[in-house]
This record gives structure tokens, C-alpha cells and sequence, in this order.
């Protein structure tokens, strides 16, 4: 048996030690070259999750990057106003400070405001609220009338009335439109002494929104016997 190739072939190709077992031939192809059966060989389950490989399109793919350490971008660029903006989101404090000059853009704020209205107010449709400072002092309305005639005897002589504590208004005339002098302070109308006022001919001096308290009016005409007719609010 020993060197017979018969023997040798079964020793190398039998399943068993003792020969007992089956014997496999080994398949060559015509060029000498030792074929393989694939199709009974166990079979390999590969299993890939994402498996994608392939150049990263901008359109349909992306990345997340992560920083570790200092990144440097190795470029900077020059924002243009009329085509760039930044979102800023406020983290912490921000000390906004006065911005001087704007370098690169015009110095142009927009401001939006909501109901923002430049115009006349109307009572029909505004009001507006006011809040005290200081002292206030309201002057009631006039409610009671004070009617005086005084005549004045003598030509170029003063003569005088004091007006009610309180007048809120008041108006003189001479009765019968006859031209005359009048002033606050004595010793002026008489000798027609500046300053003092006229009551022209037919003409009424009236006066109101006053709240006076110790007044008096002092009178002269160059007629003797005319009259004068004051009327008083308080």
C-alpha cells in the first residue's frame, strides 16, 4: 500500500482515520486550477446599520461637529449691510454703552414703534392724564354777582372802589359812554399821572379767569356828575 496513489488519495480525502468514512475528490478546471463549492459552504450573515459609503453632498447631507480645544477658522470675513446680517442672542448682561460711528455702513437707525401718533389732539377722540406735582390751586367759579354805581361828583377827582375778596371777574363803563380814566394804584388818575388807563367813549373794560383778593379800582373823568357802573363776581 505504501506509495500507492490510490492509497494516498483516500488517506488525504477520506471523511475517516480507518478509511471508513466517504471519499471526496477535489474538481480541478481544465487549466489545473482547484475548484471550490460555494454553494454548500455555511453562510455568513453581515450586518451594517447606515452603512453609506459615498462623497457627502451639501444638499442632503450633514455633519455635527463637536469642539475640542481652540478652533481657528483661518479666514474672516467682511460683512456687507446691504447683503449680510448676524442673529445675536443675549447671554448674561449686555451693556449696550453709546455707539459714536458706525465704520463700513451709514450711521441710519430704524426705529419701529407701536401707535405712534404725531399730530393734534381732538376732544373727541384723545385725553390725556395729568399727574400732580407739586401744588395745585383749582379757583371755584364765580357765583355771586357784586353791582356797585358810584358817581363821580367832581371833574378830575379821584374816586375809588374796592373790589369783593374772591372777584373772579369783573367789568366798568361809564353810564352814559362818556370817556374816563381808570387805574390801580392811587394818585394817578386824577392829575392824569402815568400809569393809568382809558375808557374810551362808549367803550366797556372787562376782565376775567382772576382770583383777587384785596383790590381796588380808582376812577376820574374831566365831566363832573357822570357815573360808573361796576359789576363784580365772586
Amino acid at each position: 500500500m505504501a506509495g500507492d496513489p490510490y492509497w494516498i488519495y483516500r488517506i488525504i480525502f477520506n471523511t475517516a482515520a480507518d478509511l471508513s468514512g466517504t471519499d471526496y475528490h477535489a474538481i480541478v478546471d481544465s487549466s489545473g486550477h482547484l475548484q471550490v463549492d460555494i454553494v454548500s459552504i455555511p453562510s455568513v450573515t453581515v450586518t451594517a446599520t447606515n452603512l453609506d459609503i459615498r462623497d457627502l453632498a451639501y444638499a442632503s447631507d450633514s455633519v455635527t461637529a463637536y469642539q475640542g480645544g481652540t478652533w481657528s477658522a483661518g479666514r474672516t470675513w467682511t460683512l456687507s449691510s446691504a447683503t449680510d446680517s448676524v442673529n445675536a442672542v443675549q447671554s448674561g448682561t449686555w451693556n449696550i454703552g453709546i455707539v459714536t460711528t458706525l465704520t463700513g455702513i451709514t450711521n441710519n437707525v430704524t426705529v419701529q414703534a407701536t401707535d405712534l401718533d404725531i399730530r393734534d389732539l381732538t376732544s373727541a377722540s384723545d385725553s390725556v392724564a395729568s399727574v400732580e406735582s407739586g401744588t395745585w390751586t383749582f379757583v371755584k367759579a364765580a357765583t355771586t354777582p357784586n353791582e356797585y354805581n358810584m358817581t363821580m361828583t367832581n371833574a378830575d377827582t379821584e374816586y375809588s372802589q374796592a373790589l369783593p375778596s374772591g372777584t373772579k371777574k369783573f367789568q366798568i363803563r361809564v353810564r352814559d359812554g362818556t370817556a374816563a380814566r381808570y387805574a390801580f394804584t392811587t394818585g394817578k388818575v386824577a392829575g392824569q399821572t402815568s400809569p393809568y388807563f382809558t375808557l374810551g367813549a362808549g367803550e366797556v373794560y372787562y376782565e376775567d379767569n382772576l382770583n383777587l383778593t384785596t383790590k381796588t379800582i380808582y376812577f376820574a373823568c374831566g365831566s363832573a356828575g357822570k357815573i360808573i357802573e361796576l359789576l363784580a363776581w365772586s
